[in-house]
């Protein structure tokens, strides 16, 4: 359900732009994952030199790469224009601009992303007022992103967050995770959407039940990172979605040690990746404002 060309922008600036990024959060509290009241911008504006080469002898300068990054935001609040757009990966929108405005040291970049923050987050609250009768697990997902992120931008709904959790209560851990981590780590044997008729099949099937088409499975490191990221959302958000963060964290010393490329024969090593770098966000979240 994430949406890798928007996550993948903020990923990009993170690994990108190390010097316009703050990294203070990298170690913020891990355990308890606290957000601290009111705005504290995380970026040091005093050590912040606009003039200065993005490295020794760099053609381009802080500024120049400000300026990009500007250009990129400006450019997803375009596609977000889009209605399609928008009610498809309305809550990614939100992920994108909530965390640029967070963990961006300069401030006019960190006050652009959130002033575009804030015209989607009420856009959001605008769209879902209400949990939808009938909700799937997914939409309730979905929906706990979504408020979770616009919370974080200031446009609250306590209202909703209590008809999510209600709704919310209605579900295994199976139905949001596809495992449940009380009981067992990671499994192996959950099939990918069918590649040919697009239809979710239950876990273990080899075959659609629609089409028949042989299935994919998803590695345990892609059914983790998943995990990992539904579970701390609910958490952050004051939502039980099938189980807590830990009981998907605990499952940590079965996944390592991580394999390599191995020369390219090792098919999950893009699953491996994701994990990781889903685990570091949320064992060091950035702080909320």
């Amino acid at each position: 359900m994430s949406v890798k060309v928007l996550s993948g922008f903020v990923i990009a600036l993170f690994l990108a732009l190390p010097l316009v990024i703050d990294q203070s959060f990298l170690f913020a509290d891990c355990q308890s994952g606290s957000r601290p009241k009111g705005w504290q911008p995380t970026g040091d504006a005093d050590d912040f030199d606009s003039s200065r080469p993005i490295w020794p002898g760099a053609k381009f300068t802080e500024q120049d790469r400000q300026r990009a990054v500007e250009r990129g935001l400006r450019f997803i609040y375009k596609t977000a224009q889009d209605p399609h757009n928008f009610a498809e990966h309305g809550h990614d929108y939100l992920w994108c601009y909530d965390t640029t405005a967070r963990a961006m040291k300069d401030e006019a970049v960190r006050s652009m992303a959130a002033e575009i923050g804030q015209k989607i987050a009420r856009r959001w609250r605008q769209a879902n007022p209400r949990v939808p009768p009938g909700a799937s697990a997914d939409t309730i997902t979905v929906l706990v992103f979504g408020g979770d992120l616009a919370d974080g931008l200031g446009v609250r709904d306590d209202a909703i967050k209590e008809e999510i959790r209600r709704a919310a209560a209605r579900f295994s851990p199976k139905d949001f995770l596809e495992f449940d981590p009380d009981t067992e780590p990671p499994p192996s044997d959950v099939p990918e959407d069918c590649a040919r008729c697009g239809t979710e099949n239950p876990r273990g099937s080899g075959f659609c039940s629609r089409c028949k088409a042989r299935l994919t499975m998803r590695s345990r490191y892609d059914v983790w990172s998943e995990a990992l990221i539904i579970t701390w959302s609910g958490d952050r958000y004051g939502v039980k979605l099938g189980a807590s963060y830990a009981d998907v964290l605990k499952w940590l010393p079965v996944m390592r040690p991580y394999r390599g490329r191995e020369g390219g024969a090792n098919r999950e090593f893009v699953d491996i990746v994701y994990a990781v770098t889903h685990l570091v966000y949320t064992r060091a979240p950035i702080p909320h404002r």
